[in-house]
């Protein structure tokens, strides 16, 4: 009766504990998931040949990426849906991170303006 008692206990428990840990994994993913970026060049001069972004959204900041190098570029961020700006600063590099930004909002809009080079575009979360 021991043994049929202890294959009980098995059959019982064995599920739950791999109930717990389905929900750990799942848990673990979420908070590891981020929002990729979809940018679209509205405008640039012609001395701003394709310019291509790429970035994510997480933990509220916004990370983002640029195919070329900038010196000194100043780079305006704006919020589409309130028109509020959420960055305006200058950067050097090809690499930059926004905090604080609102992650319900639908899209931002993009100014980067480097000598006589402008361009304007817009950051869509996907």
């Amino acid at each position: 009766m021991n043994i049929k008692s202890f294959i009980l206990f098995l059959f019982l428990i064995l599920p739950c504990i791999n109930v717990f840990s389905k929900t750990e994994l799942q848990v673990e993913y979420t908070l590891r998931q981020h929002k990729k970026i979809r940018w679209t060049q509205e405008h640039a001069s012609t001395r701003a040949p394709g310019l291509t972004l790429t970035g994510y959204l997480e933990d509220q900041s916004l990370f983002l990426s640029f195919n070329q190098s900038f010196n000194n570029a100043r780079v305006v961020i704006v919020d589409a849906a309130t028109g509020s700006v959420v960055y305006d600063s200058r950067i050097t590099g090809n690499f930059l991170i926004v905090p604080s930004i609102d992650e319900d909002s639908p899209a931002f809009y993009i100014q980067i303006a480097s000598g006589s080079m402008k361009m304007t575009g817009e950051i869509r979360f996907e």
